[in-house]
């Protein structure tokens, strides 16, 4: 932190991020025939990126705008269309860091007859607050989410941790953290069925890089998060790795490639078909 901005709001950040998909392993119809779903949201993506290069984009406002546009692969998958929201927000001053995310993802298929299904829906919203004393910072944390792939109705944690920061400056940033969390998992049942619920406490382990190239041009981030459960190391653990690659096109326009793969251990014996959830994104980033 600049010690120089004690009690001044250092910056926040506000970002918004649209993903499309429509991709194929047979081609049935013609690309000029996307899904509803597809057509809706892009038209809304559209709007979004013609009035965010109208936006005002003065050094040191206290807000940050994003708009994203791609396509993306789920690994494992046939015919499907899918469709990402994600949304963040970041405060700092010269001791406090708080941030703010949500995501929100619906995506449909076609079966061997031509028949379309959700095949996934899912949802995230979490939030940290960070306190910073120099190289250690404890933190406090909060989140929430559902996922219809992993069969999860409701998973709520929540903990505390603290953070040590190896290198912060305009062109790197690394550090790793140690937390413990609270957890309750309400499983996806069936009409009629009796409610299946687990609450049990769990070690969270991240690990953060990111490094820009080329007078800023370039960047290449990393953040890993391992979470076992405290009586079932080796059993009961989720593993959730984000990797991304972008290149400045020019001040506001980048273009992005993203890694985003969740692991379950457990998510089979939920009812679903894979512990893995992966998705690789080819994507255009405008941001103001």
């Amino acid at each position: 932190m600049d010690p120089g901005a004690a009690g001044k709001l250092r910056g926040a950040r506000f970002s918004f991020d649209y993903i499309c998909l429509h991709w194929r392993r047979t081609s049935p119809k013609s690309a000029s025939d996307p899904p509803a779903i597809v057509t809706r949201f892009a038209a809304a993506l559209v709007l979004v990126l013609l009035v965010a290069p109208g936006l005002s984009a003065q050094d040191g406002k206290p807000w940050k705008l994003e708009g994203e546009m791609g396509a993306s692969l789920f690994f494992g998958a046939s015919e499907q269309a899918a469709v990402l929201f994600r949304g963040g927000y970041s405060l700092e001053s010269d001791r406090l860091e708080f941030g703010a995310n949500a995501g929100f993802d619906y995506g449909e298929a076609e079966d061997d007859v031509g028949q379309s299904f959700v095949n996934k829906r899912s949802w995230l919203l979490g939030a940290e607050l960070d306190y910073e004393i120099g190289k250690w910072s404890p933190f406090i944390f909060a989140t929430g989410e559902g996922s219809l792939k992993r069969q999860i109705d409701l998973r709520v944690s929540g903990g505390a941790g603290t953070r040590y920061t190896f290198v912060r400056n305009d062109a790197t940033r690394f550090d790793v953290s140690v937390a413990v969390l609270a957890e309750r998992t309400d499983s996806r049942v069936e009409t009629g069925e009796p409610a299946e619920e687990d609450t049990l406490a769990r070690w969270s382990n991240r690990l953060r890089f990111s490094q820009k190239f080329g007078t800023s041009r370039a960047e290449f981030g990393l953040v890993g998060i391992y979470q076992p459960a405290f009586e079932a190391v080796a059993d009961d653990y989720t593993v959730d790795v984000e990797s991304f690659m972008a290149f400045a096109l020019n001040g506001s326009v980048s273009f992005k490639v993203s890694l985003v793969d969740k692991y379950d251990a457990l998510a089979t014996t939920r009812g679903a078909t894979s512990n893995n959830d992966g998705r690789l994104f080819f994507s255009v980033l405008v941001t103001k």
